[in-house]
């Protein structure tokens, strides 16, 4: 997953981008009538999705690996936590689990304990949101092969297709699961995951 010195270097560099992503947006009317919930947003960076979902109402468990990117954003709904998803405690619970590029950084067993994990922090009806790397990326292939559909290309990315995508998802009673192309530092393609417990 890349060390938390490469993503403190590089949430330094970026540019902080107030917009939230089309991937929350696309996900907002799955939570309708859900306002005030608790929202756990895995990998949130600095914060744009988190903040999208804080301004609606919900309350948001900000996780992120960096620091650097943590400190790059307040809100009075938002619960900010520093540290690594595999350590994290799920036992809180949450009304909905929102990672948006965050889980394509792990081996596909540690994805699968991630997911587990997920589904039993979520009540009956609870949302799972998982946007991932696409096989059909441009960036699929390129450097040092790790694993299947794994590769070493500036950092450790995991890619994914719609059929074992799904399989990851068979705890789940409803899914979604899509495949979507967008500009993002690139020409990119990803699946898009919308699971309800």
């Amino acid at each position: 997953m890349g060390t938390k010195g490469y993503w403190d270097n590089n949430w330094s560099e970026w540019e902080q981008d107030l917009h939230p992503s089309l991937f929350a947006k696309f996900c907002l009317p799955c939570l309708s009538g859900a306002e005030g919930g608790h929202i756990l947003d895995l990998g949130c960076g600095k914060g744009r999705d988190s903040l999208f979902f804080a301004e609606r109402g919900f309350c948001v468990t900000s996780l992120d690996i960096s620091e650097t990117a943590l400190r790059a954003f307040e809100h009075p709904k938002i619960r900010k936590v520093c540290g690594d998803i595999l350590s994290f405690d799920f036992s809180e619970g949450f009304d909905a689990v929102y990672a948006n590029l965050s889980l394509h950084y792990f081996s596909k067993e540690t994805v699968k304990v991630i997911i587990r994990k997920i589904y039993d922090c979520l009540p009956i009806n609870g949302y799972f949101f998982m946007r991932c790397k696409s096989v059909h990326d441009e960036l699929y292939g390129q450097g040092r092969h790790i694993e299947e559909n794994m590769y070493e290309y500036e950092h450790i990315r995991r890619f994914f297709d719609i059929k074992s995508t799904r399989e990851l998802l068979s705890l789940f009673r409803e899914v979604s699961v899509t495949e979507a192309n967008e500009y993002y530092f690139g020409n990119c393609s990803f699946i898009d995951v919308v699971a309800k417990k």
